[in-house]
């Protein structure tokens, strides 16, 4: 044992210097080049050492070094090691109660002028992704080599894009942003709007709200609900950690395209508003004909297709907005082109069937539910066309049936907090206790806390010495659990430069009275089916009302994993960056703004 140690403590220098060098050539060159470059720069600093290790002076030099390195990123490591709480609940704006008026109502579309580099934005494996800083962008090391491959030349192009661009000639599909325009007489507007990105964005709904004011909408009136498309553009996120794992390096033009078309399509609703009459239904799929196919612990679920649709005064439709529960992830990562992919697809489909007028796509609870299999139809355009059939069959007959109400009144709140460290935390054994050690400071708690934390210190000072201070190996004896947590608050920033801030959440209610009412609850991430319905069981009034969870609205704040899922782990809790109480975090907001409008 002891030779061992001696050889290994004799390798620290080797590795540690190909560790940098294989990284940092890797996320400059590509892969195959940062292995030769690891392997050459082991080789020559192993060489070097063997000549130290003959010179007494100098052999005793490289330990002191080696001594403060550790101590030194030891120290940082630490640092990182304390978790902040979720902050109060602020109350954003809330309307309040009043009796249904008459009201107008429009539509309007406008499409993205997007720069010729924009890349794709959705799927983070290859052959979408091109390249990835240093250490996946953590640390200084990772900081460093993100913001030199980010920097962008006269054409616009980074230095190393992290994506692919949509394959030439035409990029595939045109992709933009689809509004709905409410106004009861006399009362503020709403506005609700699907925007083909996979998340949306704080700052984008703080610009687009600037450029609004003179038409009075506030901010918990105005929703952008991403339709999640993986297939959309990417470089419209501020923060490095959407930039790494999804989304490309931020461009200031890719964010001011879709700024301009938000606002180009609001106004266009807005001018398009008429005298209306609404209505809205839901149909249940048969569950041989499912929309989703669950993961995770819930594989199983009652799907629900819910549809407004929005009538003339003659009954002549004018547009709708449909709403369903999952990923819009037909086309996989293989494909490099633009796309609306499922959410285009149910549009295109119900708008035909309503003779061609526009058709917004909502999506709800979707984070652990993929497209489901449709055998006759297995792959790409066929498939995206099996299940946008399956998705509206039977919508039409269910709404048309449906009461039509001529007056509304629409109340909206919403609230946010600050959410705390953001963390990733995965590993094996009960979730609940991985959250708990990687949220409990370093050797506090119970002596079996503290045990666990002693033994896991030398993987802890492996991980900080190789520049990876946010890295922390967390465990638990009682339940057992071993799993690492990840400090990513430096890579989300909430509050800074990012424009994330707090997250907020928030509720639209469509009273007409008598008891027909119908209430969205809209959140900043992908909640899981079981939270959402926990959600809409707490919004519901009475049995028979109805209520939609809208998905990646106003924000994209990773996942939203409910307590099953978080216990059970797996890529939806690893993703869930906010904590074990995540969703109950979020449903604080909710419930806020709930009564907000009562």
């Amino acid at each position: 044992m002891l030779h061992l140690l001696a050889f290994l403590a004799r390798r620290v220098v080797p590795f540690a210097a190909a560790w940098v060098a294989g990284w940092v050539v890797g996320a400059v060159f590509g892969l195959v080049p940062g292995l030769v470059a690891a392997a050459v720069v082991a080789l020559g600093a192993e060489l070097v050492m063997a000549w130290v290790r003959q010179r007494t002076p100098l052999r005793w030099l490289v330990r002191v070094a080696v001594l403060l390195h550790v101590a030194f990123w030891s120290w940082q490591g630490v640092l990182h090691t304390p978790t902040t709480g979720p902050g109060p609940v602020r109350l954003l704006g809330a309307d309040a109660a009043a009796a249904p008026v008459p009201f107008a109502a429009g539509f309007g579309h406008a499409a993205f002028a997007l720069p010729p580099t924009a890349p794709l934005a959705g799927w983070g494996s290859p052959p979408r992704r091109q390249a990835l800083p240093a250490l996946g962008g953590l640390g200084p090391l990772g900081a460093l080599t993100q913001a030199w491959m980010a920097e962008r030349g006269e054409e616009g192009t980074p230095r190393r894009p992290l994506y692919r661009h949509p394959s030439p000639p035409d990029r595939g599909q045109a992709l933009g942003a689809r509004a709905f325009w409410l106004q009861p007489d006399g009362a503020p507007p709403l506005a609700l709007v699907s925007v083909d990105l996979v998340t949306t964005s704080r700052t984008i709904h703080r610009r687009v709200l600037e450029a609004l004011a003179a038409d009075e909408l506030e901010a918990h009136r105005l929703l952008l609900a991403a339709t999640h498309t993986h297939s959309g553009p990417g470089g419209f996120r501020r923060e490095r950690f959407a930039a790494v794992v999804g989304t490309d390096h931020f461009d200031p033009r890719v964010e001011d395209a879709v700024v301009d078309a938000i606002v180009k399509a609001v106004r266009a609703a807005r001018d398009d508003a008429t005298p209306a009459t609404i209505a809205w239904a839901q149909v249940v799929l048969p569950a041989d004909q499912p929309l989703g196919r669950g993961r995770g612990p819930l594989r199983t679920h009652e799907e629900h297709v819910g549809t407004l649709l929005v009538t003339d005064a003659d009954g002549r439709p004018r547009g709708a907005v449909v709403h369903a529960a999952v990923h819009p992830t037909v086309l996989r990562r293989t494909y490099l082109r633009f796309d609306r992919d499922l959410a285009g697809a149910i549009e295109t489909r119900l708008g035909q069937e309503l003779g061609g007028v526009p058709v917004l796509f909502v999506n709800g609870a979707f984070g652990d539910v993929a497209p489901a299999p449709t055998p006759d139809a297995p792959h790409g355009q066929g498939r995206l066309l099996a299940l946008a059939e399956r998705a509206t069959a039977g919508l039409l007959d269910v709404v048309h049936d449906a009461p039509r109400h001529e007056r509304l009144a629409v109340r909206c709140a919403a609230a946010e907090r600050d959410m705390g460290t953001a963390r990733a935390v995965t590993g094996w054994g009960s979730g609940h206790a991985l959250h708990e050690a990687a949220d409990r400071p370093l050797f506090h708690g119970s002596v079996g806390d503290v045990v666990a934390d002693g033994l896991l210190a030398p993987l802890d000072v492996a991980a900080w010495s190789l520049f990876l201070p946010e890295v922390r190996f967390v465990g638990s004896f009682d339940p057992l659990a071993f799993g690492v947590r990840v400090d990513l608050q430096e890579m989300v920033e909430p509050g800074k430069a990012s424009g994330q801030e707090a997250l907020a959440a928030g509720v639209v209610r469509l009273d007409a009275g008598s008891g027909a009412s119908l209430t969205w609850l809209w959140t900043p991430g992908e909640a899981t089916r079981s939270a959402g319905a926990t959600w809409a069981a707490t919004a519901r009034t009475d049995a028979d009302a109805d209520v939609w969870v809208l998905g990646v609205t106003n924000g994209g704040a990773a996942y939203l994993a409910d307590p099953d899922t978080i216990e059970a782990g797996g890529y939806e809790a690893a993703a869930t960056l906010y904590g074990a109480q995540t969703a109950h975090l979020v449903g604080e907001l909710l419930d806020a703004s709930l009564a907000g409008t009562r």
